[in-house]
């Protein structure tokens, strides 16, 4: 505040926390909330000459303050809370060596534009409150350029270099010498044009010129990659034509060893869809609509087994974990309706099992997997959870586990007494396949262990 630089002769107190005091620029209120209004020569307090000391509150709240050429006396209550608002104007901007004088009606808006050739602007204003010209302070601040207002003193000007382009919004405030800020202060918009070469049209001719380079570049690298791979193709073609007597014989005794293979696969396949099929029939009870899609899941369930097959050493593997998630495919399109909320897990091994014995399994696998989708979570509407794991302790052993959150397996349903197709089958399978199966004592997950009549291909065996 203006007063902090004055010397203070006399103090008083004035009604309630005020504290009024005299100094060498005059008489100054210091109010509750800690701000300081001066009253000077433009609120007819002049210089008299205060003294130290020269001070005096009579019994009726009258202030009285000395000094060699007489005294001043008021009451409190008779001076004004706070003086008006000192009211910028902003009367010149100067453009470089250009000046432009302002004649805009008071509360109107203006925007000044410049090119990216005016490097200095400066902008003055002022306050009409000539008095006392030295006290006035101001303060600007560039929104969009600078953080926080810029405290100048009474400096009536601000100066900028070099903006970049851009909108910015100009504004400037005065602090009179009673220590008031008018907030409204003056402001004017200003706005900085790109260069030429920093315009969007100009980035787009950029962008275009540098898109028809890597074209060029492109055009002419496949040129030479095509050359080259025309004559490596001659020369592949060549090694071909000498290789080809002999992988002619070589085809013809891996379709012959496959051809067998494929037979003795079909057979038992064959047998695996009988028992399914009869099955289906049985417990069908002569709904045709049942048991037909009953035996087209069953078949497609098969199918699945063929697309999980690997041919080694003339025989034929299937890979558990490939049919599992061929099995959770066949679940989206089959039951769409909890593809929103159905989590399934395939913890299935990768290790590959034969195909004479691991078809059991996965019918196994693919009845109990329906089984949980059509009945577990049939009256729930909420998260659904299934996780299908088949690990391999030993290579003679297999071990399965199929759990859900679901409603869980009904008291009293079991393998031994089967009330639908699908556990009359897994019962059946799992008794040919050398297999134990049981319920877990939650009633929502079967165990099973099957052994195995011969060893296993290691899991590296892919083709």
């Amino acid at each position: 505040m203006p007063v902090l630089n004055s010397a203070i002769y006399s103090i008083q107190s004035g009604i309630g926390d005020e504290i009024w005091f005299s100094t060498d620029r005059g008489i100054s209120r210091r109010r509750p909330d800690g701000t300081i209004v001066h009253y000077g020569e433009q609120y007819g307090v002049s210089s008299i000459g205060f003294e130290l000391n020269s001070s005096f509150k009579d019994s009726q709240g009258f202030l009285y303050f000395g000094g060699e050429d007489g005294f001043y006396r008021f009451h409190p209550d008779d001076i004004p809370p706070a003086p008006e608002e000192a009211e910028v104007h902003l009367h010149r901007i100067d453009v470089g060596n250009k000046s432009v004088r302002l004649n805009r009606p008071r509360g109107a808006t203006e925007t000044i534009t410049l090119t990216h050739k005016d490097r200095f602007l400066t902008l003055n204003f002022s306050t009409r409150d000539l008095t006392n010209v030295d006290t006035t302070r101001y303060r600007h601040k560039l929104e969009g350029f600078d953080d926080d207002w810029v405290d100048i003193g009474n400096r009536g000007f601000a100066t900028y270099t070099n903006l970049p382009a851009g909108s910015y919004v100009f504004k400037a405030q005065a602090l009179n010498a009673s220590g008031v800020w008018n907030p409204e202060g003056v402001s004017i918009g200003v706005t900085v044009k790109p260069a030429p070469w920093r315009t969007w049209w100009a980035y787009t001719l950029y962008g275009l010129f540098v898109l028809a380079i890597v074209y060029l570049m492109l055009r002419l690298y496949r040129e030479r990659m095509l050359k080259e791979q025309a004559e490596k193709q001659a020369d592949e073609m060549q090694r071909i034509a000498d290789q080809f007597a002999d992988e002619v014989q070589d085809q013809m005794d891996f379709q012959r060893v496959l051809a067998d293979s494929m037979h003795r696969y079909n057979k038992e396949l064959l047998a695996w869809a009988n028992v399914c099929i009869r099955r289906s029939a049985e417990y069908a009870h002569g709904d045709v609509s049942a048991l037909q899609s009953g035996i087209e899941y069953r078949l497609r369930v098969l199918d699945l087994v063929q697309d999980a097959l690997y041919y080694r050493g003339e025989q034929l593997y299937l890979d558990p974990h490939a049919f599992v998630s061929k099995l959770f495919t066949l679940a989206a399109e089959r039951h769409p309706e909890l593809n929103q909320r159905l989590t399934a897990i395939n913890d299935a091994t990768n290790e590959l099992l034969p195909a004479s014995q691991a078809i059991p399994i996965a019918v196994i696998i693919g009845e109990l997997f329906e089984n949980s989708l059509r009945h577990s979570f049939a009256a729930s509407q909420g998260p659904c959870y299934l996780r299908i794991a088949l690990t391999m302790p030993s290579v003679n052993e297999v071990q399965l586990e199929i759990q859900d959150n679901g409603v869980g397996i009904p008291a009293g349903l079991s393998f031994e007494a089967a009330e639908f197709a699908g556990f009359a089958i897994v019962a059946d399978v799992a008794l040919a396949a050398r297999g134990a199966l049981r319920i877990g004592s939650d009633r929502k997950s079967v165990l099973g262990q099957f052994l195995l009549a011969e060893k296993p291909k290691k899991k590296d065996q892919r083709p």
